[in-house]
């Protein structure tokens, strides 16, 4: 999944996902969040039978000082599904949700029912993709067996009963970390209360 977590970061995802031959990018959302923007792309994959649902990581100092700053002041938010989540997460998750990822993916879901669904992202992509796979799980859009999260380099998302809850929700759910990488040591559990959902893989 880690071409389809990089696309992402493209503004012409098409593109990226048409010279990897990974299959057929749908629709693109980017809107702005607090310190600069937010994104993600649905794709369909025929090859795998999937829909893959992909969201851009960190762009920008400004960007990743307000999710620091934000998780500092212990910013957080209910989580409709169990515990809390950073509110700047969920309202970046919200902002692309509310603004044609969901009406693209339910239409994507109407049109291949038995297609499973690959949620991934990288960095800030990667937490608010476990909050899309959260969300479409807890909502009964997509039955918990067909939903996989993979994410990179992701930060920690909500406190200790949202992972729990995600790691019940979600059974195929992993963390690709590498070594010495900072990002996913943030924000801190000791501190803050956060922690991570999911099995962690070293890269």
């Amino acid at each position: 999944m880690f071409p389809i977590a990089a696309a992402a970061y493209s503004d012409h995802a098409w593109m990226c996902m048409a010279n990897n031959l990974l299959g057929k990018l749908h629709h693109q959302v980017t809107v702005k969040c607090d310190g600069g923007l937010c994104s993600g792309f649905t794709a369909v994959l025929d090859k795998h039978k999937a829909i893959a649902v992909s969201f851009r990581g960190t762009q920008g100092m400004l960007q990743l000082f307000e999710e620091a700053k934000q998780s500092a002041m212990k910013s957080w938010s209910l989580w409709p599904f169990g515990g809390q989540v950073s509110k700047y997460f969920k309202q970046a998750f919200f902002n692309i949700w509310d603004n044609g990822m969901r009406a693209d993916f339910k239409a994507l879901r109407q049109k291949y029912p038995d297609y499973e669904v690959w949620m991934t992202g990288h960095s800030l992509g990667g937490a608010i993709a476990s909050l899309a796979a959260s969300y479409v799980v807890g909502t009964n859009m997509v039955n918990q067996t067909m939903v996989k999260l993979l994410t990179f380099g992701q930060p920690r998302v909500g406190d200790w009963e949202f992972a729990d809850m995600l790691d019940e929700q979600i059974e195929f759910a992993y963390r690709v970390v590498r070594w010495r990488d900072l990002v996913p040591q943030i924000p801190s559990s000791d501190i803050y209360g956060y922690y991570h959902q999911g099995t962690e893989v070293g890269a």
